[in-house]
C-alpha cells in the first residue's frame, strides 16, 4: 500500500474488513519520483525477530508476499527527496539540514522502547510500541517546530509485521492474534535515529539508511554517500560536510 493509500485508510470510517495491498507501481502517487523518505528507528534484535515471525505464522495465508522491509519504528514522514521542491510532499535538502540542526540543539538523549502486543490496523499487522515518556513525541515535536510535515496521519508507533493480501474479516485477524503467546515486552535501547529511503515503486521494499544521527554524541554522519549524492545532487555536499 502506498503512503497515499495509508493516509486514506486512516481517514476512512471504521471497517469490518482489512484493506488489501497490491504489488504494483503506484505511479499516480509517486509521479515518477523514485524514492520516499522517513526518519525512523532501525531495530535489530533476535527476540524481536521471533515476535514478528509469530505474527506472520499466525496470519499465514493472509499477508502479502514479498514484504522485505526490515523492523523499524517510523518517527516522521518526510516525503519524496528532490533537488527542487515543487509539490507539498517533496522533500528538499534544506529541510533535512534544518531537522538535523534542530536535533543538535535539542536535549534529546538515548532512550528505551518496549515492543510488545500484536495488534492490527486495517492495512497491516503490527506489534505495539511503548517508549520512555516523551521520547518519541519529543523528537516529533522538535521536527514539527523546525520543519512542519505535510503528513497529518494520526501517529501510532508500531513495528509492522506485514501488509494484508486481501479483505479479511477483522474479527478473524484479531482472533488469530490473540492466539499468540504473550511473553514479556522486548526492551530496546535507542541511541540513534536514521534518515531512510525506500523505492516508491516497490510496495514493501527494503529501507536504506542514508544518514544516521547519534543521540548521545548529538552528531549526524552520512552512511551512504553515493546514494545521498544520487538523491540530492550537489546539495548533498552540505550534509556530507556537516
Amino acid at each position: 500500500m502506498s503512503r497515499a493509500d495509508q493516509n486514506a485508510a486512516a481517514k476512512a470510517p471504521v471497517r469490518d474488513f482489512t484493506i488489501a495491498s497490491q504489488q504494483r507501481d503506484f505511479s499516480e502517487w509517486h509521479l515518477g519520483r523514485p524514492l520516499f523518505a522517513v526518519w525512523a528507528l532501525a531495530l535489530e534484535d533476535p527476540a524481536l525477530d521471533v515476535r514478528l515471525r509469530q505474527v506472520r505464522t499466525a496470519l499465514d495465508g493472509l499477508l502479502l508476499r514479498g514484504y522485505e522491509r526490515q523492523p523499524h519504528i517510523t518517527l516522521h514522514v518526510c516525503g519524496f527527496p528532490t533537488t527542487t521542491a515543487r509539490r507539498n510532499d517533496d522533500f528538499a535538502v534544506d529541510e533535512i539540514k534544518v531537522q538535523i540542526d534542530a536535533l543538535v540543539q535539542s536535549d534529546i538523549a538515548a532512550f528505551d522502547v518496549h515492543v510488545s502486543e500484536p495488534f492490527t490496523f486495517t492495512s497491516a499487522a503490527c506489534l505495539s510500541v511503548e517508549a520512555a515518556a516523551g521520547s518519541l513525541t519529543g523528537i516529533r515535536s522538535i521536527w514539527e517546530r523546525a520543519a512542519p510535515t505535510w503528513d497529518r496521519t494520526h501517529y501510532v508507533p508500531h513495528v509492522t509485521a506485514g501488509l494484508y493480501a486481501g479483505a479479511w474479516p477483522l474479527a478473524e485477524i484479531e482472533a488469530r492474534l490473540r492466539s499468540i503467546p504473550r511473553p514479556s515486552p522486548v526492551a530496546l535501547r535507542i541511541s540513534s535515529v536514521d534518515w531512510m529511503c525506500y523505492e516508491s515503486a516497490r510496495i514493501a521494499g527494503p529501507l536504506r539508511t542514508l544518514i544516521r544521527f547519534d543521540l548521545e554524541r548529538r552528531q549526524a554522519h552520512v552512511v551512504d554517500g553515493k546514494r545521498l549524492r544520487q538523491t540530492f545532487g550537489q546539495g548533498a555536499g552540505q550534509l556530507e560536510q556537516a
